[in-house]
């Protein structure tokens, strides 16, 4: 009997095998750019969001922090971007490390702004994209895994998955920007208890966890990255997708989380007002 989708291999061996199986749900956002003369005398240079796929009633959605795109729209106010890619190379059934073109207005249009406490952009993914992703081994985050989370306390612990920035470098080699990053996945413990600097509580509550480790330093960069909560069941240890790590109080080394469940409720309505417009009787898809 196969395992279900969420439910990672107790036998893996490795730290890294383990990354790859959870990096085959990561699928970053990736872009270069160069400096608009007159407006900004840095030399060209790249950035990149951490980000993941959900399905919901069978369509892919990219997910990513929507701040982490508010970011990327004051660069762009110095300089031009020049490339903008998805990068889904990070899973364990990888088959090729060619990465896959996307038109950056695409990404701005899924910003979801105007819902206190949801910090998140959310891009429904066309049928090209969703073959090229499902051809290198992507995986999305099924609706089980976001929507049956329940109690957060119950977890044991968690995993927070992203590419921080203290360990990438991005170099100038012959006028060709080459760069390396790693994907990690670092422990977590969900806690109750806001950080002092949250201030006033949010229409969608965030949910808080603490970074017990003393590395990465900082997680700048992981914002985008999927939660993960685990929890041991008869069946044995599972995970189910928490959030998007939104926040970083990096004094208290505790990160906020803006719920997925919401997020994903969202995107219903959003295919169902969507779907009623254009007379299609249901959003589901085959894949």
């Amino acid at each position: 009997m196969s395992k279900p989708p969420h439910e990672p291999d107790s036998n893996l061996p490795s730290d890294e095998q383990i990354v790859k199986y959870f990096g085959r749900h990561f699928v970053q956002l990736y872009c270069t750019e160069s400096p608009i003369i007159g407006k900004s005398k840095q030399p060209p240079g790249a950035f990149a969001a951490s980000g993941f796929v959900i399905s919901v009633h069978g369509e892919w959605f990219w997910i990513s922090a929507g701040h982490v795109i508010h970011e990327i729209n004051e660069r762009m106010e110095t300089r031009r971007m020049t490339t903008c890619r998805f990068v889904d190379t990070w899973g364990e059934n990888r088959v090729s490390r060619v990465t896959i073109p996307v038109e950056y207005s695409e990404i701005q249009k899924g910003v979801i702004d105007g819902f206190d406490g949801l910090d998140c952009v959310a891009v429904p993914l066309p049928d090209l994209y969703v073959q090229l992703l499902l051809a290198n081994g992507i995986v999305p985050i099924d609706e089980e895994a976001w929507r049956k989370v329940g109690d957060i306390s119950k977890f044991e612990g968690g995993l927070l998955m992203g590419l921080p920035f203290e360990l990438a470098s991005h170099t100038l080699n012959e006028g060709i920007i080459e760069s390396l990053q790693t994907l990690v996945l670092i422990g977590i413990r969900f806690v109750a208890q806001p950080p002092s600097e949250e201030g006033e509580k949010k229409i969608f509550p965030r949910i808080f966890a603490a970074i017990p480790s003393k590395e990465p330093s900082s997680i700048k960069g992981m914002s985008g990255g999927p939660v993960l909560g685990l929890r041991r069941t008869p069946d044995g240890l599972r995970y189910w997708i928490v959030g998007i790590q939104s926040g970083w109080y990096e004094s208290e080394r505790i990160i906020s989380v803006s719920p997925l469940k919401f997020i994903g409720e969202f995107l219903e309505s959003y295919q169902k007002e969507r779907d009623g417009r254009s007379g299609i009787g249901s959003a589901t898809t085959d894949r």
